[in-house]
């Protein structure tokens, strides 16, 4: 009878202490008009990194796209009202007004999270307004022939297009509006306004 021997062999694995994950920045929505800014960004931050934050803790730069870093985080680029606010592991920072000087380019934007005797933390995102796209004339062209009397009773088309035009009059990217009508011809109901 044959023998055998084992040998059990333990291994402790030890791993390492977790780091605090990564801070993420995130735009949740970018628009500007003229010198009127509506950003809203979401900052997540592990619970150590959030620990002993306040509204006063958050800075935000917008600087020219092409400006290195440190030099977006200069004062003639640091946006003066900010809204922050705390919910769960995320700080969410509500941006109002541009610097001076930044309306109509392509703009980045530097968060620092600033903390009693540590060094600022920075987060960048580039490219987060981009310049004006190029305005639009519209016209829009309303069919008026008799078979839409059968399609159409409630002449829901003519309502559409007055909620349109309502609408287009906030936007800045549609320059004109013009209305033609036609059925077996077309007129022009409003010229290029």
């Amino acid at each position: 009878m044959r023998r055998c021997r084992c040998i059990l062999f333990l291994a402790l694995v030890v791993s390492p202490a977790r780091a605090a994950p990564a801070p993420r920045l995130e735009v949740l929505r970018a628009d500007s008009y003229a010198d009127i800014l509506d950003v809203l960004i979401r900052l997540r931050l592990s619970p150590e990194q959030a620990e002993g934050l306040g509204p006063e803790s958050f800075r935000v730069f917008i600087a020219p796209a092409d400006l290195p870093t440190p030099k977006a985080t200069f004062p003639d680029y640091r946006v003066r009202r900010l809204f922050v606010k705390r919910l769960g592991d995320s700080y969410y920072i509500d941006l109002r007004q541009l610097p001076p000087g930044s309306a109509g380019r392509a703009c980045q934007l530097v968060v620092q999270v600033r903390r009693e005797n540590a060094r600022p933390l920075s987060l960048r995102l580039p490219h987060i307004l981009e310049p004006p796209a190029e305005q639009l004339d519209v016209a829009l062209v309303i069919d008026e022939s008799l078979s839409m009397r059968r399609t159409d009773p409630e002449e829901l088309r003519l309502a559409a297009a007055k909620t349109f035009v309502d609408l287009a009059r906030t936007s800045t990217r549609i320059a004109t509006i013009s209305i033609v009508a036609f059925n077996d011809r077309a007129r022009i109901l409003l010229p290029p306004t």
